[in-house]
């Protein structure tokens, strides 16, 4: 290992040691940077103010403070990622590219998801959160959420009474992932907010 490298020290490294693997953690913003300047930046910055909305409606709180941690762990799996690519395909670029960048950021989707699974599983208020991200699972797929609905399509609702809908919604509504809708009668229903 290395360190305190810069990126051109990273690449004359590498070359003459094509089969190793490197770590260089202060310069991976700089590598990610340089790959694919058009695409990159808009992939990454998209990705980057689709994390800040999550952090604004997220209502796991261990999961808005880890987003940020997420963001700078895009960087080590695209790095990864280049250098398994570089490895089997035998070439030695300098550069990320933006499939390797979209590459990252899916996989580094998908461990946030795995994170929210387990928060919610093992939460201490695993009862109330647990049931907040099935509705919002549900909202995510229909568009729209009831009391009857969700009792339908989960059984862990059956013995939710109306009052605990209400509150579920409510810190739905209230941190902007869904929006309060009339019914003909007394009945609750939100939207996914757009």
């Amino acid at each position: 290992m290395i360190k305190d490298i810069n990126l051109e020290g990273l690449i004359k490294v590498h070359s003459e040691n094509p089969n190793g693997l490197l770590t260089c953690v202060d310069e991976l913003a700089g590598y990610f940077t340089r790959m694919n300047k058009y695409n990159k930046k808009s992939i990454l910055q998209e990705w980057q103010h689709h994390n800040v909305d999550l952090l604004k409606k997220e209502l796991l709180e261990p999961l808005a403070i880890a987003i940020p941690k997420f963001e700078s762990y895009v960087f080590r799996i695209a790095l990864v990622l280049h250098l398994v690519e570089s490895f089997f395909s035998g070439e030695r670029s300098p550069t990320i590219s933006a499939e390797t960048g979209c590459g990252a950021i899916i996989l580094t989707n998908w461990f946030m998801g795995q994170y929210r699974y387990i928060l919610a599983k093992n939460s201490t208020k695993v009862n109330q959160e647990g049931k907040i991200l099935k509705i919002k699972e549900f909202l995510d797929k229909k568009g729209y959420a009831t009391p009857s609905k969700i009792k339908n399509y989960h059984r862990s609702f059956s013995d939710t009474t109306n009052d605990e809908f209400k509150n579920y919604f409510n810190l739905l509504v209230n941190s902007n992932y869904a929006v309060w809708r009339k019914t003909n009668g007394h009945g609750l229903r939100i939207d996914k907010r757009e």
